[in-house]
This record gives C-alpha cells, structure tokens and sequence, in this order.
C-alpha cells in the first residue's frame, strides 16, 4: 500500500497584527540592509543612554527622533555595508557588521560600536506592523574603550527627508539633518547629560510593567499562558493579510515514510483523538483593496520619498514563499493526556531514533501553549547564498588541545566532550525551569557566561550571574517576550554581570533597585560576543566544536517542530510527519555543552530550561553534523572579564528605582 502524502504548508508570520509572544515586529534580511548608509550621530557622553528606550524594550514605545535630537548637534557618517560582513567609511576606513536574526545589525568601525533596530511602524486599525529596512530606529554607540557613549539614528544613502514632519507619520521616523557632514569625533563636544532618558516616546504610551508569566526554578508550579485573544487576534490577521501578495507562494509536501500501513494507521488515530483538530486551509489571495491602495499611497508623501527604493520596504508587505498563518479552532483547545499518548506512541513506532513520552506539565495545554513553550516567533532570515551549516563541510577537522586527529571524516573517531563533567568536574549551572516566560535566550546566554567564567578561573565554584538582571533591564531585548543570546551578550559587555544573589533567579518581575546588593571590590562583565564564524550564518559544524572546546558552552539557537515537545531520550532528529497543523515557527535557545557519537550517529549535548522531568534530566542530544532544526547556522559565543571598577554598570544600577 502506498504511504499516504501529506500536504504541509510552509508556515510564517505574515503582516500578524501585533500582540502575539514574540520580540520585535520587524522584518528585514541582509540583502535589503547591506547597501550605502549615513548615519546621524548624536553627541557623545561619558555616561551611557538607554537612548529612550524601556527597560526592558517596548514595540509599543519606541523612543521619537526628537529624542536624538533634543540631545545636541549632530554629526554624520558615511559608509557601505557588503556582503556578508565588511564595512568601509568614505574616507576608507574598513571594519565589519553582522545582522542580528531580521532584527538589528551591528557595525565595527573606526573604534565605534553601533547597534540599531530596523525601523517600522504599525498601520491600520489591525495595527500591522510595516518594516522599514532602509533606516533605523534610534539606536546605541560607543567607542571601544567604553568611555564615550552616544544614540544615533541611520538611514540608506538617497532617502530624503521630508521637510515638512507634519505631512505624514512616516516623517517623524526618519532620520533627522545632520549639523554638518564632517567625520565622527568623539573627543569633542561631550554631553555630561546625555544619559536623560525620560524624554516622551513615540506612538501611545504603554506602560512597561512586567508580564505576569513569571520564571520558576526548578519543581515550582508554572502558570497558564493567557490564550484569550487566539481566535479574534487571529482571524484579524487573515483580513490584515488579505491584501498582501503571496504570489509566489507555495505549500511544501513532505512525505510520511512509514515501513508499514500501520504506521499510518497510528498516526492517523492520533489526529482522530485530538479534539475539534481541523486541517489547515489556504484561502487564494484576494486582490487588493481601495484602501490598501490608499494607504500605500499615503506612505508617498513626497517626491523625496517617492525615490524610496521599495525592495527595502518591509518583507511582511510582499514576501516570496510564504503562507498567511491561519490555525484551526482545535490550535485552543487542551490536549487530554488520551491524546497526547496516542502522538508519544505514534512517534516511538516510527522508529526516529529517540523516545517519546508525555509530560504531565504539558497535559490539558493547547498547542497553542506548547508552541509559545517551545520558543519565540521568529523568521529566520537565511542570508545571501545559504547558511554554511548547510553547505558541504570540509573533511578536514580542527586542532584542539583534546588532541583530535586531523585529517578524518567529522563523523569518524570523534572522542565523547561535555563541560558536565570535564576533569570529573561539572561546570555548568543546574537545570532550570523557565515557566510561561520566554526567557531561554537569557537564561542560556547567563548560564554560558556563569560557566566560561569558572573555566576561566580553574573553578567551578565561582559564583553564577544573575540571570533576572539583564533578563528585565536590558533595552536590547523585550524580557519575557523574546530577545536574542547576541544582544543580551552585548547588553552585558555593554553594561556588566551582577551575582545571582543580587537578583535571584524567579524571584524578580522587572528592572528593580539593586542598591542594597552587595557586589563586592570586583565587576564582571562580558567580552568578545560574536556569532561563530564571525558573522550571522557563518557558523558551521568544526567551527562550533572549536570554540566549545577552547573557551566553553555556547548559545545554540535552533527551530523545534512540534514533535520535540515529546522528546525524552535518545538522538533528537525531527519527524517528517505534521502533529499540529497549525505550529508556528519559532526560535528556541539552549546552552551547548558537548558531543559524542552514539551508534555511529554523531550528536550534540545541550541544556535546556524547562525542569529535570523533561528530557534526559533536562538535557537532550541533537544529531551533529547535518544542521539539524537549524541548530548549527546561529551559534553565539562570548567570554567574560573581571575588573576593579564598571562606572557604566554603578550609574546603571544607580538610576534604577529612582
């Protein structure tokens, strides 16, 4: 009997109306950022600004260009940013830059450090959100002695600026004229007070007090993710989205191999059981609208911005292979324990490798809830020419002081690493349970600094970092709703690490006064954040052993189809069969920790945070050397430094509460 085919559609975020658990609503990939820039910098200070942002950051109140500009005059930078990653100014200057998922990017140059988030804006009732790739929205400096601080705003070379604000909103995001076109000098003209955030925000303004989805150490009891606005919000975004063209969209067929009919027959009972399930339907595009022909027309507010170069206008607006996410109504509703052992029993017959179980946390939980655990939305950009993980790996692997052969297959005489137990050592931090709050870029992020630095010192008794404090207080990401292990690194070698006792893991809502902690005579901070490979999608296989087993566990970012919720032990591959037809795709973040080979199946070693009941006692191992879920594309890595004194991270800690 031929094995039934089953039509799965390429699933995405597509023009979703904001409000959804996610980080930023901005979409943009490195072909529409790399291009000419001039950057409009502000003063520099000695104190760093959170540059009118929310601690934690806020969509909803993104800092107005009158902030930049309230701050003093300003000065401009002319650069290009190339594929994949240099820089070079107008005077030749050269440097690098990366992108940061869809997100931000980062530019090195001149001794300066920039870092800044596309720009967009919301639109329509629905409140859509638009991206803009072709500028930014006010963003963060310094040199890289962290004496000089500053905000600056950028925009793509060409991009006028309408000189009348008032004509239309997307005015107020551009970036303002510079006093003068002269090179940046950040030795004159310092603003002492350049550290005033408080000046008002644009859009309504929203209050920043803390999610309730909280964080739970391990064993607590975790709350019940609030699942009210699913059908509403949803069906608001297939309207947003009825506009959009999705002519190039295609769904992508993948084909169940089972070795038996009754294979099929288990997976097929599973979906039975799953209450009000539906099959996922795509409704043909409609055309376009007057209105949003209106609207569009409306973003034409002059012949400057005539000349807008429209590839850089948001991906949401008009993207290639992608599909408007529309779940079923069974995406609400709770999954019995019945159900869930019928796909733990399905999974465990095909054979995948690895073993299924159901998890009571997970019982009476919608898929919904499941989706939001397994990580944060995201679309992974994949950049010009495709991930190196994905490329053919090169046979020849690295040097190390493990004293591996050189010249061998990488799947080929492997010796079993973990800093688990290096030297009979353990050097990690314990398992964590990170409830309803999405908080794993974080906590992998800290639990990696906590462990290079006890590898560092020789010591696996120094004390971990605090994962609450850059978790509620940094402006580079948006606390329990999503950030980046890139951007919480920097955030901590911009600004520092404090003891875990200052603020203790589960016990924090928000970026309160730490006045009263006692750090003692040293500080630490983070040092050297980078993707391995150097730059966002430059990652692959040997690369990443290398730095794990020279400096330490990293920050592995990986896209867990539903199946994983199940995992329980054995070498993780993903399924080809659908469970849920409405998963979402989203980026969830670990520590990795090590490698080994087991059955001549090459895997990786990771933590997770979600309890010692899940997985292998809260671990779990990912084949190694294929990119599985995407595991080896994005890996993060950083280091930490000890110093007598962080003015930054005293003045930081001094604002608060006050």
């Amino acid at each position: 009997m031929e094995a039934p085919r089953k039509l799965i559609l390429s699933l995405a975020c597509l023009s979703l109306p904001w409000g959804g658990h996610a980080d930023l609503p901005v979409h943009c990939v490195r072909h529409q950022v790399v291009g000419d820039w001039e950057f409009t910098i502000g003063p520099a200070g000695s104190k760093r600004s959170s540059c009118g942002h929310r601690k934690p950051d806020n969509p909803n109140a993104q800092p107005a260009l009158s902030f930049l500009t309230s701050q003093g005059a300003t000065t401009t930078m002319k650069l290009a940013l190339q594929e994949p990653s240099a820089v070079t100014t107008e005077d030749g200057t050269t440097g690098t830059w990366t992108m940061i998922y869809d997100e931000a990017f980062e530019v090195k140059v001149n001794d300066i450090i920039f870092l800044a988030f596309s720009d967009f804006e919301f639109v329509g009732e629905g409140r859509t959100n638009v991206s803009h790739c072709d500028r930014t929205q006010i963003g963060w400096y310094h040199d890289t002695t962290r004496t000089k601080w500053g905000c600056y705003v950028g925009r793509k070379a060409g991009l006028a600026v309408p000189e009348d604000t008032a004509t239309a909103e997307v005015a107020d995001h551009a970036a303002p004229k510079a006093a003068d076109s002269t090179k940046l000098a950040l030795t004159t003209g310092l603003s002492e007070d350049a550290s005033a955030d408080d000046v008002a925000t644009s859009g309504e303004e929203v209050s920043n007090e803390a999610s309730d989805a909280v964080l739970a150490p391990d064993g607590a009891t975790q709350q019940t993710a609030d699942t009210s606005s699913s059908a509403a919000t949803i069906e608001a975004s297939a309207t947003a989205d009825s506009s959009a063209d999705t002519s190039g969209a295609a769904s992508s067929v993948a084909e169940a191999d089972p070795t038996s009919s009754s294979v099929s027959q288990e997976i097929a009972d599973a979906e039975k059981i799953a209450p009000e399930a539906e099959e996922m339907t795509a409704a043909a595009p409609e055309p376009a609208s007057s209105s949003s022909a209106g609207a569009a027309s409306e973003l034409e507010v002059s012949s400057a911005t005539s000349r807008l170069d429209t590839s850089a206008i948001d991906a949401y607006i008009a993207p290639k292979n992608y599909q408007p996410f529309v779940p079923s109504a069974g995406y609400d509703s709770p999954m019995n324990t019945k159900w869930q052992q019928s796909v733990a029993d399905a999974l465990n017959f095909l054979q995948l490798g690895w073993s299924a179980a159901v998890y009571h946390q997970h019982t009476g939980k919608s898929p919904r809830e499941l989706n939001r655990l397994a990580g944060v939305r995201h679309n992974r950009p994949v950049p010009a020419g495709g991930f190196q993980s994905s490329k053919k790996k090169d046979v020849q692997a690295f040097n190390s002081f493990l004293g591996l052969k050189t010249h061998h297959h990488r799947t080929k005489g492997h010796q079993a690493f973990s800093w688990k137990n290096k030297e009979g050592k353990d050097w990690l931090e314990p398992v964590v349970t990170q409830g309803d709050c999405g908080s794993c870029y974080t906590i992998s992020t800290v639990h990696m600094l906590t462990a290079r630095h006890r590898i560092a010192k020789g010591d696996p008794a120094q004390i971990p970092f605090s994962v609450m404090f850059p978790l509620y207080c940094s402006e580079y990401n948006q606390g329990c709703d999503g950030g980046y292990g890139f951007l919480q690194s920097k955030w901590s070698e911009d600004v520092g690490l404090v003891p875990e006792s200052c603020a203790k893991f589960g016990e924090s809502t928000s970026c309160s006064a730490l006045t009263e902690c006692d750090m003692g005579s040293t500080r630490f901070r983070a040092s050297n954040h980078h993707y391995v490979g150097g730059y966002y999608g430059a990652s692959e296989e040997n690369l990443i052993r290398e730095e794990l087993v020279k400096n330490g566990p990293s920050v592995m970012s990986f896209e867990p189809k539903e199946d994983f919720m199940y995992y329980k032990g054995g070498v993780y591959k993903s399924g080809a069969n659908k469970i849920h037809q409405e998963w979402e795709q989203v980026d969830h973040a670990v520590l990795l920790i090590g490698y080994g080979e087991d059955k001549h199946q090459a895997y990786w070693t990771l933590q997770n945070s979600w309890g010692t009941d899940w997985g292998e006692a809260g671990f779990f191992r990912m084949a190694r050397g294929i990119d599985e879920s995407g595991c080896e594309s994005i890996v993060v890595a950083a280091d930490v430094v000890e110093e007598d004194s962080n003015e930054v991270l005293d003045n930081f800690i001094s604002t608060l509460g006050s």
